[in-house]
């Protein structure tokens, strides 16, 4: 498979997997999604590949997904400013959030390989949602982190959730998600989120010399130890998010809104997703409800 939104290197016995959406900040789109379940289908099946780095080319890691593709993928449609889109039915938008939304992430969380993620620049959302997917998270030291998407209506009824509670603990993990503040990679590795951080001039040395420490493991040592974590997260129920986010993920794109709350899919109609976005922040940062 040749890929749109993604660069797939071959390193020695290292695949690099590497968002390819540069000029739109490695938003994640659908395809993408779909490219990235292939690429680590790909890399699991190969083996002389015995672990994957995945990472983000320019500017950074990933800002999450494309806001200009949220709703659109459920089928709602673009009305005009002052008409009401038909909302698409609860069938439609579940079919979508099984089995395009999730299979990515689940990709990453199950694959065959252990994973490194290098993150740089922004590491955001379903950015953040991926690296916490991961096996070991190495960070530049420009690093921004944060859930800013669960102010738009979410809250904590995503993917995310139950591993964020792992990593972090219950009472952080609600902070998080709730305030939906951004934070530093210093603050990250204290939290848990991720494992090092390194300058962003050494970022490329710092994840090669992990790579090359990881390699030495036997190959089967490796796929053993990865499927015996796998196990351990469903002993702690972690591995029920794939089930039980769908369905939560489906239930939020359906909330109702009061009259003084900010409807993302409304603002972004009327006045594009850039503008929608920092209604809700600003409203964040005013301390507003």
């Amino acid at each position: 498979m040749s890929y749109k939104t993604l660069l797939y290197e071959e390193k020695g016995r290292a695949a690099h997997i590497i968002l390819n959406r540069p000029e739109k900040l490695n938003a994640l789109t659908v395809e993408m999604g779909d490219e990235i379940v292939d690429a680590f289908k790909r890399a699991g099946d190969d083996d002389n590949i015995k672990l994957v780095v995945l990472k983000g080319a320019g500017k950074c890691f990933t800002t999450g997904h494309d806001l200009n593709e949220l709703g659109l993928i459920y089928g709602w449609g673009v009305p005009k400013p002052g008409e009401k889109a038909p909302r698409p039915s609860i069938r439609r938008r579940l079919v979508v959030d099984r089995e395009k939304l999730l299979r990515p992430h689940r990709a990453v969380f199950e694959s065959f390989k252990p994973v490194v993620a290098q993150v740089h620049g922004y590491c955001l959302e379903e950015g953040l949602y991926m690296s916490l997917m991961t096996d070991i998270v190495i960070a530049a030291d420009d690093t921004i982190f944060g859930f800013p998407g669960q102010r738009l209506s979410a809250a904590g009824t995503m993917l995310v959730t139950h591993s964020l509670f792992v990593h972090v603990g219950p009472k952080k993990a609600r902070e998080l998600l709730l305030l939906g503040e951004r934070f530093g990679a210093e603050e990250a590795k204290t939290l848990g989120i991720i494992n090092r951080v390194a300058p962003r001039a050494n970022l490329d040395e710092a994840v090669d010399k992990v790579v090359q420490s990881i390699l030495q493991v036997p190959a089967d040592g490796l796929v053993l130890g990865k499927e015996y974590t796998r196990q351990v997260y469903a002993s702690l129920g972690v591995t029920d998010q794939f089930t039980q986010a769908g369905p939560g993920h489906t239930l939020m794109t359906n909330l109702r809104y009061d009259p003084d709350e900010s409807n993302f899919l409304k603002e972004r109609r009327d006045k594009g997703a850039i503008a929608a976005v920092s209604k809700v922040q600003g409203e964040m940062k005013e301390g507003k409800k």
